[in-house]
């Protein structure tokens, strides 16, 4: 600066053209850098007094150094030119100049004074890079054009800021010619620290459009939510859900999960491609019903994020153990009194449950039917009485009713009394019509020669699910046939199987063996209405015990738990009977005094010739 003051205290002065107050119009001088070596454009300009009108402007005195052209007089362009030359070293100049108004009136002059600057190298960048979301210990690249917009070479060497790189290193060495370009790979190395980060490269310091700003952000490898409930599952009594972990990011990387007691997943360690979602299935297993807290936790490198895992308790479940099929059997071969059994129930689930039960006579539950409460993960005895000595066959229902769907239990009473033993309660049909058949050969007191022909038991499959044949009705004893109903059941197109019990002779032993006997289908005859179905069974004789059951079979084959009908048929006196009690003896006396007739005639003819 103190060669440019010395300059222009060495340019000789001109003295300005005066112009009185409020004539003419009027322009200011101005300080202007211009370029050696180049062709520097610029304007003259009025000011105050003159805007606005037409002007013609004019260089009253020229520079020095250099070369001034007006280029256009009505506009004041001109244009400068200073070469480099060892002679001309100067580092400014001035010239004079003025304008005048269509009138002819002239401004006072005004000076501009150019300020000579060598040729430079002028960088140019973008104001911003942003690189977005880059995950903890991964890296993040972006394109990086440099332009150098002066009219000289850029040479330096650059240093990335901290975090980022420069086509892979910390230091680089720019070499751009004048309205050169290049282009730079930055790269942004993310730490272990969440969080934002923005710093200015630098390539140009007294450049104001040498520098670009880089932003970018250290996001954790993945995003997941915070907490997580498990949702019951009734079928099983568990608890489920899934557990969602996102990679946002293009590379993929691997997880572990940390589980906390009492949760379980079959999958703990996988692999996340990139930008992509993976689920995790979380389960507390039917064994843990109680109330769950706890955490997940997890892992990817040296990043790791808990997840609460909340889980309602499992509500109460009580099931029963030591029977099957929600049946018991109450049976005994002699009737020696009341027979007891144990029904034990247990809660399965998470919270308490208030349980209660009832059930009709001749059972009898010993603990009452006074609600009891089940704590989670005990056990309950109901003690069941039932009373044989006024049924041969009973089935009641035991309700059991607690928070949940009520449990049913069928309770079977089944007493069997060796042959020949009085049955009490045994149903006695109706008086038969017409005539006996007379003394049949009987096993067990069935009919084996008319009803069976030598038919043996079978297995069969049954099935709680199919109805059992209730409310049997003795209707008719005809000469020899028995007629009983049963009501129709609700369902499907039910089929009907009818077995006799008799007494088997064993071909080893000789010893009669009780023995369940179907009865063939030409011995029996069922008919349907819509309430009822009414069987026939040909072939019964008076004067025994019978016992049947009955089967309802289903469309598949299944069948139902058999209802049993035991009954004695009497022999009735009737006319025929009367007339043959009495017939006999008469016959008897007939014949005897025949025979004396016929010995008194012979003897007669001996005596009397």
């Amino acid at each position: 600066m103190t060669g440019m003051l010395m300059l222009l205290t060495c340019v000789p002065c001109v003295a300005d053209i005066k112009v009185p107050e409020g004539e003419g119009p009027r322009v200011e001088g101005f300080h202007k850098e211009v370029l050696r070596g180049a062709d520097n454009r610029f304007m003259l300009s009025a000011v105050g007094k003159g805007l606005g009108i037409k002007l013609q402007y004019s260089i009253v005195e020229y520079p020095k150094h250099g070369k001034l052209e007006l280029l256009n007089a009505n506009t004041g362009e001109v244009s400068y030119r200073i070469d480099p030359n060892p002679n001309q070293n100067a580092s400014a100049a001035q010239f004079l100049f003025r304008a005048k108004d269509v009138k002819g009136n002239f401004s006072s002059g005004a000076k501009g004074i150019l300020v000579i600057i060598d040729r430079r190298a002028v960088v140019e960048l973008p104001k911003k890079i942003d690189f977005g979301k880059v995950a903890m210990g991964s890296h993040k690249s972006r394109k990086l054009l440099i332009e150098n917009k002066g009219d000289a070479a850029f040479k330096r060497k650059v240093k990335a800021p901290e975090g980022f790189q420069l086509n892979g290193r910390d230091e680089v060495e720019l070499n751009i010619r004048a309205q050169g370009e290049v282009t730079l790979e930055v790269s942004f190395v993310a730490g272990e620290e969440a969080g934002k980060v923005q710093v200015d490269f630098v390539v140009q310091r007294e450049n104001s459009l040498g520098k670009v700003a880089l932003s970018s952000e250290v996001s954790p490898p993945f995003e997941v939510q915070a907490k997580l409930t498990l949702e019951f599952d009734g079928e099983d009594y568990s608890r489920n859900g899934e557990l969602r972990i996102i990679n946002p990011f293009n590379k993929k990387f691997m997880v572990k999960l940390m589980l906390p007691e009492g949760l379980e997943s079959d999958d703990k360690n996988f692999e996340i491609d990139g930008e992509s979602t993976k689920s995790v299935k979380l389960n507390i297993p039917s064994g843990n019903t109680g109330k769950f807290a706890g955490e997940v936790t997890i892992s990817a490198g040296e990043f790791s994020e808990g997840v609460k895992i909340f889980a309602k308790a499992c509500p109460a479940r009580v099931v029963l153990t030591g029977i099957e099929n929600n049946e018991m059997l109450f049976k005994e071969d002699l009737n020696k009194g009341n027979i007891n059994k144990q029904l034990t129930l247990r809660n399965e689930g998470g919270v308490p449950a208030n349980i209660s039960a009832n059930v009709n006579p001749p059972f009898r539950l010993l603990e009452g039917k006074d609600a009891k409460r089940l704590e989670p993960g005990k056990s309950f005895v109901y003690n069941i009485e039932l009373k044989t000595d006024k049924f041969i066959r009973v089935e009641e229902e035991l309700k059991i009713d607690y928070a949940g769907s009520p449990i049913l239990v069928t309770l079977i009473g089944e007493v069997l009394r060796p042959p020949g033993m009085k049955i009490p309660g045994v149903v006695k049909p109706p008086v038969g019509h017409g005539h006996s058949s007379g003394a049949v050969e009987m096993v067990g007191g069935v009919p084996v020669r008319d009803i069976l022909h030598g038919r043996t038991s079978v297995e069969r499959l049954m099935n709680d699910s199919i109805p059992s044949v209730q409310k049997i009705r003795i209707i008719e004893q005809r000469s020899n046939s028995l007629v009983f109903s049963w009501i129709v059941q609700p369902g499907a197109a039910w089929e009907y199987i009818v077995e006799a019990l008799v007494n088997l002779k064993d071909d080893k032993t000789g010893l009669p063996i009780p023995t369940w006997v179907e009865i063939k289908p030409e011995h029996l005859t069922i008919t349907r209405s819509q309430s009822e179905i009414r069987a026939e069974i040909v072939g019964i004789v008076p004067g025994g015990e019978y016992t049947f059951r009955i089967f309802t079979v289903s469309p598949e084959g299944g069948c139902s738990f058999p209802a049993v009908l035991r009954l004695a048929i009497e022999h009735k006196q009737e006319s025929f009977q009367w007339f043959r009690f009495w017939m006999l003896p008469l016959l008897g006396l007939v014949f005897c005094g025949a025979v004396s007739l016929v010995r008194r005639i012979r003897h007669e003819r001996q005596l009397y010739g």
